[in-house]
């Protein structure tokens, strides 16, 4: 467990630590700390924020039930957006026992994505 968790910290760190050289302007950092700005710098900058990360994801996965973190990772939530589904049918404008007022005439009222959906 400690070897893995080790494995994935050096892993954060060495892309924070990328990022950081990547993204953060060296006049910024030299600004901050009235010293010229090296990689050193950055190093720590990445090492800082990496640490901060791993602290700060494992209080909020201790701060979590067991059960919590099972049903979110393993229950199944259908994706609306790609089934095309709204919520399901609409009970308010019913024309008669059994029926509604959709399966009269075909719906004009859907966006563009739905109808080629529909199609295909």
């Amino acid at each position: 467990m400690v070897i893995g968790v080790l494995a994935l910290y050096v892993t954060l760190a060495a892309l924070t630590i990328i990022g950081a050289i990547a993204l953060v302007p060296w006049d910024l950092i030299a600004d901050s700390t009235g010293q010229p700005a090296g990689v050193a710098h950055q190093v720590k900058l990445g090492w800082l924020a990496s640490s901060l990360a791993t602290v700060g994801g494992a209080l909020g996965a201790g701060l979590e039930s067991d059960s919590a973190v099972r049903e979110a990772a393993y229950r199944y939530q259908p994706d609306t957006e790609l089934t095309g589904e709204q919520g399901g049918p609409d009970l308010t404008d019913r024309t008669g026992p059994g029926q509604n007022a959709e399966s009269e005439s075909p719906r004009t009222d859907r966006s563009e994505p739905e109808r080629n959906h529909e199609a295909g």
